[in-house]
């Protein structure tokens, strides 16, 4: 895959919410993917001499802080 097809393809990999992935890439494309997600976490958990699987997790984004609930009176 070129740069554009490989920048495409993460870009589907990681759409809707999608964290995590096992993906099948190159090292070239492991070197596109950490330019673009520098904070994932990529662990290769298998060895293949063109391309590997690697265990890739993207860093969720940090959610809004819920407003505290005021507590009610009883009566």
């Amino acid at each position: 895959m070129n740069r554009q097809e490989t920048k495409q393809f993460l870009s589907e990999s990681f759409y809707e919410g999608v964290y995590h992935r096992e993906l099948r890439l190159s090292a070239k494309e492991v070197e596109l993917l950490r330019q673009l997600y520098p904070s994932a976490s990529v662990r290769k958990v298998s060895n293949h001499t063109v391309k590997a699987w690697y265990d890739v997790c993207l860093n969720r984004p940090e959610k809004v802080p819920r407003t505290k609930r005021v507590p009610t009176e009883k009566v």
